[in-house]
């Protein structure tokens, strides 16, 4: 949006510097200008030729103004010029005088690029938290203290002084010591910089018949995402319903992995937390033909264990599967 800055002048002429008609007037002008350099107008035209300008008798001349200083600049999609105008008898515009006027205008196209430059990340980062608040999945950011760095508006309510889980002085503490553990442990191993970059998932059963929950640990923010102040966050942890994923993941890594409906089943059910021994019950099979399927979803997938698998899943498959 263009906005204009004038001192110096009564409201009669900052309306008249400011009108249609001036800024027509005054393209000729500005296109004898080198960009980024302060000039002066007698350098560019003779007395007697500015004298004949309709710019100079329709916008200038009425002020009392002549000599007049000017600098264009232009960085991106931010472009302004600075005039400076005085009357004839102050004589004309030495070096000095237009040094210190390139000097100061370049300082002030930095601070509106970066004032600009900061306006369009802010727009993006709000975009960005009210996406991931509107999310029904918890998120929570810790720094490398385990301290709480950032929750979404899901993430508040699962830590509500109602809710299941609750924040300590250690991090996130869960309903049983047990599963507080094994959470502090993984957060431990996402803290660990030697460690390789990946994702670890812990199934936590909820009291009073409510669903189980997965909460998955990784190291670092959210790809492409860093809410306003958490510049220091080093671990994210997800909560959400283990069984609302199972359907949608089913059939997302069948198609992606070419799965047979078994094979997908089992390793969604890997990736909510539950170990072989509790599917193959409740899938009628036993631990024999359990295993062969494992080894025809590492096969197709493209790893060779079931912390890898897990990872995989949790990633969203966008590894590259591996060539048969």
């Amino acid at each position: 949006m263009p906005f204009v800055v004038i001192a110096g002048l009564d409201d009669s002429a900052a309306a008249r510097f400011s009108s249609q008609r001036a800024n027509e007037l005054s393209v000729p002008w500005q296109m004898a200008l080198t960009p980024g350099r302060a000039e002066a107008s007698h350098d560019i035209l003779t007395d007697r030729a500015f004298e004949r300008l309709d710019f100079y008798n329709e916008i200038i001349r009425p002020t009392g103004c002549f000599y007049g200083a000017v600098i264009q600049m232009k960085a991106g999609d931010l472009s302004f010029h600075v005039n400076v105008c005085r009357e004839r008898s102050a004589g004309l515009y030495h070096a000095g005088e237009l040094d210190h006027l390139q000097e100061t205008t370049h300082r002030l196209n930095s601070i509106l690029s970066w004032q600009w430059r900061l306006q369009e990340l802010s727009v993006h980062v709000e975009t960005l938290e009210q996406a991931i608040d509107g999310l029904s999945d918890a998120v929570f950011l810790f720094d490398a203290w385990r301290r709480p760095m950032y929750l979404n508006n899901a993430a508040q309510a699962l830590t509500a002084l109602d809710g299941p889980f609750r924040l300590g002085s250690d991090g996130l503490v869960l309903q049983t010591a047990s599963a507080t553990r094994s959470l502090a442990r993984m957060m431990t191993f996402a803290l660990d910089e030697a460690a390789a970059p990946t994702s670890s998932t812990l199934r936590v059963a909820q009291q009073g018949g409510a669903p189980d929950m997965l909460v998955t640990v990784s190291r670092g923010p959210l790809p492409g995402y860093t809410p306003r102040g958490v510049r220091a966050a080093r671990v994210a942890v997800v909560i959400q319903q283990a069984d609302a994923l199972a359907p949608i993941m089913e059939a997302e890594i069948a198609g992606r992995f070419g799965l047979t409906g078994r094979e997908a089943r089992i390793a969604v059910e890997l990736a909510v937390g539950k170990s072989l021994a509790e599917i193959a019950p409740s899938l009628n099979i036993g631990m024999g033909t359990i295993r062969s399927h494992l080894k025809g979803i590492f096969g197709k997938t493209g790893v060779n264990s079931q912390a890898s698998l897990v990872s995989l899943l949790l990633d969203g498959g966008r590894r590259i599967r591996r060539s048969q």
